[in-house]
């Protein structure tokens, strides 16, 4: 951090109602730059405009910022004397952007003050128009003076001797990274040394990682180029990082910048880089897949086949694509499967829609330090058969799923998109919703004609889960419970049960 003092070196605006203390009324601004101080020059308001306010403008020197500079703050210091209690003047750092002149706020002198004083200002981060200094600021920095006088004559003027504007700069920090090496066999944490010759910390960190063909396309910038993995601005003390995502056994650079606040905004340092660091892991091989439809609980079972993962743990994920291979989502509990000693997992996947569907599955990867995965497997695909019934499956529980029941009116449905009003206790004025909040998205009449298709019911209604519910059209929806009605008839041993049952749709 240094600080560069400006000095005036011309008269602006108003400088006709001011004099020299030795009676000069030309280059004012000359008495007021000379260095060591001399408290016997100066400059005063005129004495025959010594009633009302006067102001007047100093010219200010400037000074060039290199490109490794940026504004910490400005300031105004003064040296002075005041004559009486009632003397008052204010200096004010001013600036013109864009043709209009800003101010801040003033330094100001109230009082009486026999000896020469010095007087400093507030430190201001951000120029009088409110945004950060630059090089176009300083060049058009002035100072504005303001004496209120109130009697005739200079009995009440204040002399000021010496004026200073102190720009204090802050420079830019260095960073080196020192690692990863050449070569790495899991994903490398980053490492650099931070460098300011201000002794600011550091505070924040960005770091990029690009493809060997990403930086050596012919455009390439750190800045701007679109990275393979980018962490993002952190706010961190840390000198150091982990990629999170990384393909293996590729070439990369790793790049860094880190910073520090200065006036509200993060100063980096210029982006940095590693030398290229070559990816070589292990990676699990890819499973094999085995799909086939189950027609007896309306669902698909899977296996996947792998081999041994010498370099760690390794997990099997498997996917459904029920648009062809367009988009795909998670099988229910059939993610982070451990396989068995024989390298297989299985899952059986109950929510498949009637009709071909598409699944994959993948090998994850765990060593001490790092994850890798298996390129996905090719594709199965699964005919699932409507089988005329209606299931009802809980998907968090898949041992209560049923079918079989008769279900009298299954496709009642309401629609309710008008605005809805409800006004909760203690509250003046009322809350406007869209849609209302009272009703129920449609309802199911079930007959249960004995015992056993009951206890199944019981648990299904129970169970507290999301459920699937698939009907003899071949149509599907995923719906929560929220009441039911039952009505009791027969005798014992021979009870039929009217289960009605009201349920709004949700998101799996």
């Amino acid at each position: 951090m240094s600080t560069v003092v400006l000095r005036p070196n011309g008269d602006g605006a108003g400088a006709s109602a001011f004099q020299r203390l030795d009676g000069n009324t030309t280059n004012l601004y000359s008495v007021l730059d000379d260095s060591p101080a001399d408290d016997t020059t100066g400059v005063i308001k005129l004495a025959g405009t010594a009633n009302g306010t006067k102001r007047m403008n100093f010219d200010m020197e400037s000074t060039t910022l290199s490109s490794a500079q940026t504004v910490r703050y400005v300031r105004v210091r003064a040296r002075a004397t005041a004559p009486v209690s009632s003397s008052r003047y204010d200096l004010q750092i001013g600036t013109v952007v864009s043709g209009l002149s800003y101010y801040s706020q003033p330094l100001s002198i109230r009082g009486e003050y026999d000896n020469p004083t010095n007087f400093s200002g507030g430190y201001f981060t951000f120029a009088p128009d409110g945004q950060a200094w630059n090089q176009d600021r300083l060049d058009k920095l002035f100072i504005q003076c303001t004496e209120y006088g109130e009697n005739t004559g200079t009995v009440s003027a204040v002399s000021l001797l010496e004026l200073y504007v102190d720009v204090v700069i802050a420079n830019k920090p260095t960073i080196v990274v020192t690692n990863p090496s050449t070569t790495a066999s899991s994903y490398p944490q980053v490492t650099w040394t931070y460098s300011d010759s201000d002794d600011d910390a550091q505070e924040y960190y960005q770091m990029k990682v690009f493809t060997s063909a990403q930086y050596g396309a012919s455009d390439f910038s750190p800045a701007t180029s679109t990275a393979f993995y980018d962490s993002g601005e952190v706010a961190s003390f840390d000198a150091f990082a982990t990629s999170l995502e990384l393909v293996p056994n590729g070439t990369y650079k790793f790049y860094v910048k880190a910073g520090k606040k200065i006036a509200g905004s993060i100063y980096y340092s210029d982006w940095t880089t590693s030398t290229a660091v070559t990816m070589a892991v292990a990676t699990p091989t890819v499973p094999t897949l085995t799909a086939s439809y189950n027609s007896t609980t309306n669902s698909v079972s899977l296996s996947a086949t792998g081999a041994i993962y010498s370099a760690g743990t390794q997990l099997f994920n498997f996917q459904r694509s029920d648009d062809g291979g367009t988009t795909w989502t998670n099988v229910t509990l059939g993610t982070n499967l451990v396989p068995s000693a024989s390298y297989v997992a299985s899952v059986t996947d109950y929510e498949a829609q009637r009709k071909t569907v598409y699944y994959r599955v993948r090998s994850v990867g765990t060593t001490s330090s790092s994850t890798f995965t298996s390129a996905w497997s090719s594709s199965s695909s699964v005919s699932v058969t409507n089988d005329k019934k209606w299931w009802f499956k809980p998907i968090d529980y898949p041992t209560f799923n049923m079918s079989g029941v008769k279900v009298n009116y299954g496709i009642s449905e309401t629609i309710v998109e008008t605005t809805g009003v409800f006004r909760p206790l203690g509250r003046t004025n009322a809350v406007i919703v869209a849609g209302s909040i009272y009703q129920n998205d449609g309802n199911y009449q079930i007959s249960l004609i004995d015992d056993t298709e009951w206890l199944a019911m019981q648990n299904v209604l129970k169970s507290q889960s999301i459920v699937l519910v698939q009907d003899p059209y071949g149509t599907q929806k995923y719906v929560r419970f929220i009441t039911r009605e039952l009505d009791l008839a027969g005798t014992s041993g021979r009870r039929v049960r009217s289960l009605k049952i009201d349920y709004i749709e949700v998101v799996p």
